[in-house]
């Protein structure tokens, strides 16, 4: 139920903006999303590519500055490589988010535009996939499994920042940005899971 109510919650929240704002354009963005975990507890993780999906409505202050807030889907987690023994263990961690950033964004004449606010992330759905192979106590290994993330071990809405640059050429955009979440991932944080999301996003923007 708590998935259904974030993504109504979310799609009338970006309707609101242009009914209420000075919308100049709105359009799609989408690409990918370089997740990984930061913190305390981020030792030996990987980066993971996962996609990014959604949409935006530009609302103009002056000719140069104007407010962006923004809707997507995007695919977080990370990955781990370890050994015990002679065995390779491989995790991955698959987050799924609705994201709400509202950016500011300010234009230059060259084309360059530089992006940077806060957001909210609503956590939807999340799994941890392992697997080991080869030898453990003289005994081959070959096990894989996957788990499902309790939701209710996620803190959900989340705050987090995002920052970047972007170019415009021929109406479209293409964006390079910084997502830093401001919160540990998990609800009841320790000294042995304090983490945060960490990820590097490149989208294309098509205005409607």
């Amino acid at each position: 139920m708590k998935k259904i109510q974030y993504i109504v919650t979310a799609v009338l929240l970006l309707i609101w903006f242009p009914y209420h704002g000075n919308a100049q354009h709105m359009g799609a963005k989408g690409g990918l999303n370089m997740a990984n975990f930061a913190g305390e507890s981020a030792d030996n993780m990987e980066y993971r590519a996962g996609g990014i999906l959604g949409a935006y409505v530009y609302l103009p202050v002056t000719s140069q500055f104007g407010i962006q807030p923004e809707i997507y889907y995007s695919q977080r987690g990370s990955r781990s490589d370890g050994t015990i023994g002679e065995t390779d263990i491989d995790a991955r961690i698959d987050m799924q988010y609705i994201d709400l950033p509202v950016l500011a964004v300010l234009h230059t004449r060259t084309g360059l535009r530089f992006y940077g606010g806060p957001g909210m992330a609503f956590f939807l759905d999340g799994t941890i996939h392992t697997e080991a192979t080869g030898q453990l106590l003289g005994w081959d290994v070959n096990e894989s499994g996957t788990s499902e993330i309790n939701e209710n071990d996620v803190k959900s809405p989340s705050v987090f920042l995002s920052g970047g640059v972007g170019y415009n050429f021929g109406g479209m955009t293409l964006d390079l940005r910084y997502h830093r979440s401001v919160e540990n991932v998990w609800d009841t944080p320790s000294e042995d899971n304090e983490l945060q999301h960490s990820d590097i996003q490149i989208m294309l923007g098509i205005p409607f």
